[in-house]
């Protein structure tokens, strides 16, 4: 079998290469330079060995130069600018400039090394803790919560990449222009090289950053990749959405087959690492993953692993060159693809007995049986793997001077398996369900031990874990392109000994009921729903569905977003400057959440009791009873052709029940103007493109490799001329 591997590596600002590489590279040359120059790619070169071992897979392959090119200068030369540092160098030791400002007295030699892990599109409901049919489905997850402090009021964006743009700027999507849509593959837009990421805050504090998994921030050019922007070695895909096991594109298609996406990026470049080979005759298992199969032209096949198993093996190769107090500690992003649709099943074998009792369970409890299995599949493999990091942690000494996160970035799809139940509407909407979703933190080292079991309440953001954990790992935030929107709760999560203003409480019926709380839940929908509160803190529906009491020790306000677009935008073109006569969007202040211009959404559960026990999971009944509007959409992305204002106290009602803006008319406009106020202290016209399908035609000429394409595609002169492939 020979295994086609090359080498992409951009014009950047060191020339050094691992040996192991050009050992490779120059084993391979001859007999790849005719294949890549046939298809009117550069030339393969092998690079000078002038650099010791670095932290790079030795199984990589040959080191394929792309054209040297001017394009993308500015924006490289921009980035420079703000950090004083050449781009893709690991970030550490910045000269001046505007990203210099670590207090050196605020660093230890014994800072934390600090773990987020982030979980795509799970569900307030899809989490074992807090979940009505997937109880025993993250055992895991919830031993982790129950050692840790659960954050209970935790929100999100409600998609992927505006999500992540705020976690890793701290700043709000507004303010950078990424508050409209996701970023399609081959659309020439990403996170602003103007804006200072997380990893770079980290490096200049004496970090050594590492990412694994998803970006979905944007890789059109060179300096766009992970690998640039502040992370030493980069792992995963760049894109949106792939297939768990052949790490295809699930939209991106060119004469009907798919590319993929899939690489690691260091400071010498980005190299695929998939294998190709003819499949063996009647062996679909190495390209089907059930309906996401693969459809192709010809009889070149993708074999790959199961991006769970992949991921975590990468985090764990990445911790067996470091030790828990390196000098420099780590920063490890390790962002999960489950649970994110298309649900590639992991391998028949992951699962014991006893866990395949669990998920066979949920055959005979769901309305929906086969689509809320494939999903607890998913979730259960990716909570083993969690679990297997964190056992690695645990022997090897790590947690003795280590922070965890873990936290969704938005909320979950009823469409493709995910719940939010008790919460109202879904991934796409400003409703609670596609906002506030599960999250907590674990820390044996940093967190007393008085405080395990705990829940936090305060009221946090997504942008908040930029100085939460700057907090935690003791240093100064300075050289942000803008203010930061985002606040610290470290002092609330883990507060001073016998401070009485600290906003964690107990959650004795986590603790001691938690069994008896699911059970329960189901019985007390039909109560909360009849009581037409919803549920506050201390009556029916809220503490039955764990949704616990609020408090505002670190911020009384978030934006969850503010987009003058999406109602009046067609995806398939440029969106052109905002049109503040329709925004879309919602505001919270205290109690009051108040949604503007925005469409209907339902409530959503798989497991039978519920369906049974609460009306609102009618979704008819739901649209027709609350009137404002004439339809709900279970799928995400969907859009109502109703929409209208709206206004909640989340204090009283939690699950969104009643609508109180005809009520409170001072309200609305009191929030209407606060709105406005907190959005025009910066804000940005969206940075949307449209796909350019130039780059269509460069990733085939990588092999159907999707690597940054920009600068190739700008002397590329044959897209016009092969539309009929699209």
């Amino acid at each position: 079998m020979e295994i086609s591997v090359y080498v992409y590596v951009s014009d950047i600002r060191t020339t050094t290469t691992p040996s192991t590489f050009r050992r490779v590279a120059e084993a391979t040359i001859n007999n790849t330079t005719n294949k890549r120059n046939a298809t009117g790619t550069a030339k393969v070169e092998a690079s000078q060995d002038t650099s010791s071992e670095e932290s790079v897979p030795k199984s990589f392959g040959s080191l394929y130069r792309a054209p040297k090119t001017t394009a993308g200068e500015a924006a490289v030369a921009a980035q420079e600018q703000r950090t004083g540092a050449a781009v893709g160098t690991g970030g550490r030791g910045r000269g001046k400039g505007k990203g210099v400002g670590v207090d050196p007295s605020s660093s230890t030699a014994d800072n934390p090394n600090v773990f987020f892990i982030m979980i795509d599109d799970m569900g307030w409901n899809d989490i074992g803790y807090h979940s009505t049919d997937l109880a025993n489905v993250t055992p895991n997850l919830d031993r982790l919560s129950a050692s840790g402090v659960k954050v209970s009021q935790y929100y999100s964006m409600s998609i992927c990449t505006p999500a992540r743009a705020a976690l890793m700027t701290g700043r709000y999507p507004v303010r950078y222009g990424l508050q409209y849509n996701v970023i399609q593959p081959g659309a020439p837009w990403g996170l602003p090289l103007t804006e200072k990421l997380l990893p770079e805050y980290m490096n200049e504090a004496g970090y050594e950053s590492h990412m694994v998994g998803k970006w979905h921030l944007g890789s059109y050019t060179h300096a766009h990749t992970p690998h640039r922007r502040g992370f030493e070695t980069y792992f995963g895909y760049l894109n949106d959405e792939e297939m768990y096991w052949t790490h295809q594109t699930w939209t991106a298609t060119i004469n009907g087959r798919k590319f993929f996406d899939f690489g690691f990026g260091n400071a010498t470049g980005f190299y695929d690492v998939i294998e190709r080979f003819d499949p063996p005759p009647g062996d679909d298992d190495l390209v089907s993953t059930g309906p996401t199969s693969s459809v192709y032209s010809s009889s070149l096949e993708i074999k790959g692993d199961y991006s769970t198993e992949i991921f975590t093996d990468r985090a764990l190769e990445i911790l067996s060159q470091k030790t828990p107090h390196d000098e420099n500690p780590l920063f490890l992003y390790l962002s999960h693809q489950a649970v994110h649709d298309p649900l590639g099943v992991p391998p028949a074998d992951a699962f014991s007995p006893e866990e395949w009792a669990v998920l066979t369970a949920l055959e005979d409890e769901s309305s929906d049986a086969s689509l809320r299995v494939r999903f607890a599949k998913v979730l259960m493999y990716l909570d083993k793997s969690i679990g297997r990091l964190v056992d690695y942690l645990e022997t090897e000494g790590w947690l003795e001077n280590s922070i965890i996160v873990v936290a969704s970035d938005n909320g979950g799809c009823p469409s493709t398996g995910g719940s939010n139940y008790p919460l109202r509407g879904l991934k796409h909407s400003n409703w609670e369900g596609g906002v506030k979703v599960p999250a907590f933190v674990y820390s044996p080292s940093h967190i007393p031990e008085e405080h395990w079991g705990t829940e936090y309440r305060g009221l946090m953001h997504v942008t908040d874990w930029l100085p939460t954990l700057a907090d935690a790992a003791n240093f100064e935030l300075l050289g942000s392109h803008g203010d930061l929107d985002g606040v610290s709760h470290w002092k609330h999560i883990v507060p001073a000994p016998g401070d009485d203003t600290a906003t964690v409480s107990e959650s004795p019926e986590a603790a001691a009921a938690v069994e008896d709380n699911r059970l329960k839940r189901a019985r007390t929908a039909t109560a909360a729903v009849d009581g037409g509160g919803g549920g506050g803190g201390g009556g029916g529906g809220g503490s039955s569905y764990g949704l616990g009491e609020v408090s505002y020790g670190a911020r009384r306000e978030v934006l969850y977003n503010f987009d003058p677009y999406v109602l009046g935008a067609n995806i398939t073109d440029d969106i052109g400057e905002a049109d503040f006569t329709e925004v879309q969007g919602a505001f919270r202040q205290g109690k009051w959440k108040f949604m503007f211009n925005s469409w209907c959404s339902g409530y959503y559960a798989f497991d039978n009791k519920t369906l049974l026990a609460d009306d609102l999971t009618d979704e008819d009944n739901t649209c027709q009873e609350l009137g404002e509007c004439s339809q709900c959409g279970a799928n995400c992305g969907s859009l109502s052709i109703d929409y209208t204002d709206w206004l909640f106290d989340l204090e009283d009602d939690p699950r969104e029940l009643n609508n109180l803006a005809n009520e409170h008319p001072e309200v609305v406009e009191s929030l209407r103007r606060r709105v406005l106020e907190v959005v025009f202290q910066e804000f940005s016209n969206s940075s949307y493109k449209s796909v350019n399908y130039g780059a269509y035609y460069i990733w085939r000429k990588f092999d159907y490799w999707m690597v940054p394409w920009w600068e190739l595609e700008q002397g590329a002169d044959d897209a016009d001329d092969e539309s009929d492939g699209l």
